[in-house]
């Protein structure tokens, strides 16, 4: 790890996913606000220390919720994996509505159910303000209630094929994200579009790596 002028440079595969128990945190006596401070605390290391990628991105998360004013700790692997896997799965070059067609056409589970939860990613990248040129067609609140959309889409059809394969390892994965996602999209839309708008000050991916200021 390298820090100079305020900014510390993580490698991205310095550590496992917060989401994979990266950060255990004592609960006894504690209010959720002193979780989220903790958690936000812990991605702000000393000169020299190193310091995991997913605590990192969950410390960013954490003082997005904070300033939100949502007290949801629960929420912060919930979100650092969706980031996590936005830096690390290469993004296909199609629309949404593109997507929704082949998730629609795949007759296949496991392909049906795996795309149907790529929209539904897509989707909350969409919403989020990940799509610069779609959001200079439509606004900003357009592309919130497209994304938003696409997203339930996608998530609500995963999810509906994985809860038919109870066994089934990747469905089993794929129904427990999908439902979390779904019962909480306003809350994880509005931290990625806070993350988002933040960028170009203290958050950005460039090759490989996480850049927080």
């Amino acid at each position: 790890m390298e820090k100079k002028h305020g900014i510390i440079l993580v490698g991205e595969k310095s550590g496992p996913s917060i989401s994979e128990g990266g950060l255990i945190l004592p609960s006894s006596g504690l209010t959720p606000r002193d979780l989220l401070k903790i958690m936000r605390i812990a991605g702000e290391p000393e000169s020299g220390e190193a310091i995991l990628i997913s605590d990192a991105i969950a410390s960013l998360v954490a003082g997005e919720l904070l300033e939100l004013g949502i007290t949801r700790p629960d929420l912060v692997p919930l979100l650092t994996g969706m980031i996590i896997r936005r830096m690390q799965n290469p993004k296909e070059n199609i629309t949404l509505v593109e997507m929704r067609e082949r998730m629609l056409s795949t007759e296949e589970w496991l392909g049906k159910m795996e795309t149907a939860f790529e929209l539904g990613e897509r989707g909350i990248d969409c919403a989020s303000g990940w799509n610069g040129n779609l959001q200079k067609i439509m606004g900003e609140e357009g592309v919130i209630k497209y994304g938003a959309s696409m997203a339930k889409s996608g998530y609500s059809t995963a999810l509906s094929i994985a809860v038919q394969k109870p066994k089934h390892d990747s469905a089993t994965r794929i129904r427990i994200l999908a439902e979390r996602i779904l019962n909480n999209i306003g809350e994880v839309i509005s931290v990625l579009l806070a993350i988002r708008k933040r960028q170009n000050e203290n958050f950005g991916i460039a090759q490989g790596g996480l850049v927080l200021a």
